[in-house]
């Protein structure tokens, strides 16, 4: 029969032994998990769509410089017009968050020209309000807008307003709308946009996904196809620490499968709007395209076979259409050397690109307002 002094000896020693295991799980998951938390704190959390969609890592293609926004955003954002507002946005991302949502850093262009008027302005999703059931809504015929402004990304333009397909293309203008608003500047406070910062609370899942994708990248040739990396002949575009590299949505490269005559039918499309928007005597029509990534740094980028993909200096050349030539300024401010005019890690305006076509929007107003 076991003693009790046996017992305890034997029992001691399974502890101790237990003990021994245990600790050396745990250094074994340390060992294994320690590489891990340390990339985690080197590539830096995700912050734009093409860093995220492509999985390249913040700390190449992140941001750097400054970047401002408002406090609180001076636009409502909805899903319908159901009350008064001095200006209409319809727009893509370039002006709403594709969730729908106000955005937690609100720096979108609109704010900057509802800061600058101090107009009320309303932003709308185009697919949350689509063109021209919107102009046929109570509350827009009772009491419209005085501006509307339909905004798009330049990579869409072959697939902008199917419902206006066919009938009459005019250029016959409608009645003159009535003035602008009165400008009353808000001057509204503006703080510096933090980027997220690696915290204790590990990501293993992105961790983990960008090693596969970078292996396969780096290793075989192999990616996603969502996002292309492509060389620029100087390095002073980009606050980014890969200030020599491009990063480029893939629809950005819709424009190089176009067919000749893809644009053809546009301008009557626009035509056929602005004469149904100004047809109440009150509101006027502003078309703003926004320019693809590639097409505003298409100078500096060394493969030069993308470089001429854009139609878009063309298109707004050759047709009378009431669009603020957003592509020209923004295109110069980046001549002059002013960085993140589009962000590095985004397909979107960085503050100062948003910045600028809000001004640009606004120089356009008052131009046709004194003719």
């Amino acid at each position: 029969m076991m003693s009790v002094n046996s017992f305890i000896s034997n029992s001691d020693f399974a502890t101790a032994e237990h003990r021994s295991y245990v600790r050396l799980l745990l250094l074994l998951i340390g060992v294994a998990i320690a590489p891990l938390w340390l990339l985690w704190f080197d590539l830096e959390p995700l912050a734009g769509d093409v860093t995220r969609l492509g999985w390249y890592a913040e700390r190449d293609f992140g941001w750097r410089a400054p970047q401002y926004y408002f406090t609180h955003p001076l636009s409502d954002y909805a899903t319908s017009y159901d009350r008064y507002h001095d200006v209409v946005v319809v727009g893509d991302s370039f002006s709403k968050e594709p969730s729908g949502d106000p955005p937690r850093h609100p720096n979108h262009w609109h704010n900057f020209l509802a800061d600058m008027t101090g107009w009320s302005v309303l932003v709308l999703r185009h697919s949350e309000a689509p063109l021209p059931e919107l102009l046929s809504r109570p509350a827009f015929v009772s009491s419209p807008p005085k501006i509307l402004i339909y905004e798009r990304a330049e990579r869409y333009m072959d697939q902008w307003l199917p419902r206006l397909q066919g009938g009459e293309c005019t250029d016959r203008d409608a009645q003159p709308p009535e003035p602008l608003p009165r400008l009353v500047p808000r001057r509204a406070p503006r703080t510096i946009i933090e980027r997220p910062k690696p915290t204790l609370d590990v990501n293993f899942g992105y961790v983990r996904r960008y090693l596969i994708h970078e292996a396969l990248r780096e290793g075989f040739g192999i990616d996603n196809g969502l996002v292309f990396k492509l060389g620029l002949t100087t390095p002073s575009l980009f606050s980014s620490a890969e200030g020599r590299q491009l990063l480029v949505y893939k629809d950005d490269f819709r424009k190089a499968q176009w067919k000749p005559d893809a644009l053809d039918g546009l301008p009557c499309r626009l035509s056929r709007l602005k004469t149904l928007v100004e047809a109440n005597g009150k509101t006027r029509l502003l078309v703003l395209i926004a320019p693809d990534k590639l097409t505003a740094y298409g100078r500096y980028v060394l493969q030069r076979q993308y470089a001429s993909l854009s139609r878009l200096e063309h298109f707004l050349d050759v047709n009378q259409l009431p669009a603020p030539r957003i592509d020209q300024r923004l295109s110069s401010a980046i001549a002059k050397g002013e960085v993140d005019i589009y962000l590095p890690d985004n397909t979107h305006w960085g503050y100062r690109g948003h910045e600028i076509v809000a001004e640009t929007v606004l120089d356009y107003l008052m131009s046709q307002q004194t003719r």
